[in-house]
């Protein structure tokens, strides 16, 4: 059943403009105000990425926000914009034929929440939703009469139709970001640039993989599971948390509670907490934040080309 919709907020992916924007060209067709707000434009700029806002704004018809979501940064704005969105312009020229059947549509449909025009594009894709929708407003007899007007307009199955409409709508969005977007290639140090390469090469790659497993092996099992454990443990716990700990509990008379709570081999604080806090939280600590520091650098992606072509060279 179709539900009267006051406005719509499209996020859109600021690397991905191309998808976003058929996205937003097929929302236009329904007559409902919408707001555009482009996402992620931190990592577009990153990837030298410049969108003209003002200029899609004018294509479109409607107001375009631009934000780092993670950051609450354009979040203001946005809500402010949300108060007061705009029609968008419909911009995607059909073929003749379907603008034919749409002026039927206009004719035989009447008086109806959705627009014709978004009534006869979903008759010709087969959508189920609008044909139940049109049974409950004229009657079964109208909508079998509609559906074969389509099937005689559209002469194909409805599979083709829609692979037509997902067409035209990323032409136009193709040519509108040809209008509003520019592509820089990022400044890349060329020294970092040969190491990535030499990081998906057999003969370099597979060194580079050996040493960077033992540098993490090194930190993790090493530095984390090894130092830093002994140092918590030896210097935090055992030196200054466990005999506080003991202090307080002194005035209680009973062993048992005093047993059950700082005992050295069943107590719940050196066994519990100390033990999760003191053993298990600077590995993990450790073992994130090299992970971290792999993903961001960008060898993660490289490590598994090079495993692809050590597969390969396996058979597999």
């Amino acid at each position: 059943a179709f539900k009267q919709i006051a406005s719509i907020l499209l996020v859109a992916d600021a690397k991905n403009m191309k998808r976003s924007l058929a996205i937003a060209l097929q929302y236009a067709e329904y007559n409902i105000p919408m707001l555009i707000d482009i996402n992620m434009i931190d990592e577009a700029d990153a990837r030298g990425i410049k969108i003209n806002f003002e200029k899609l704004s004018e294509i479109l018809g409607v107001d375009i926000c631009s934000s780092i979501a993670p950051e609450g940064i354009g979040v203001r704005k946005l809500l402010a914009k949300l108060k007061s969105p705009h029609i968008a312009k419909k911009l995607v020229t059909y073929p003749e034929w379907i603008n034919n059947f749409i002026d039927i549509i206009k004719k035989l449909c009447r008086d109806t929440d959705i627009s014709p025009r978004v009534i006869g594009l979903l008759l010709l894709a087969g959508d189920r939703s609008i044909e139940e929708y049109l049974a409950q407003k004229f009657g079964p007899e109208l909508v079998d009469e509609l559906k074969d007007l389509a099937a005689d307009y559209r002469k194909e199955d409805t599979e083709t139709f829609r692979a037509l409409l997902v067409n035209l709508y990323n032409k136009k969005a193709d040519q509108i970001v040809k209008e509003i977007q520019e592509v820089e290639p990022p400044r890349r140090n060329p020294h970092l640039v040969t190491f990535g390469d030499w990081c998906t090469q057999l003969h370099t790659g597979v060194p580079i993989a050996i040493a960077v497993l033992i540098l993490v092996y090194l930190f993790v099992g090493s530095f984390g599971a090894t130092f830093l454990v002994d140092t918590i443990n030896g210097v935090i716990f055992e030196g200054y948390l466990i005999p506080w700990t003991a202090k307080l509990l002194a005035p209680i008379p009973s062993p048992f509670f005093r047993d059950m709570f700082i005992d050295p081999d069943f107590g719940i604080l050196p066994t519990g907490i100390f033990l999760a806090l003191g053993l298990v939280m600077p590995v993990l600590f450790c073992f994130y934040l090299v992970f971290g520091i792999l993903e961001s650098s960008g060898y993660l992606p490289r490590l598994s080309i090079l495993l692809d072509k050590v597969f390969r060279k396996m058979g597999l």
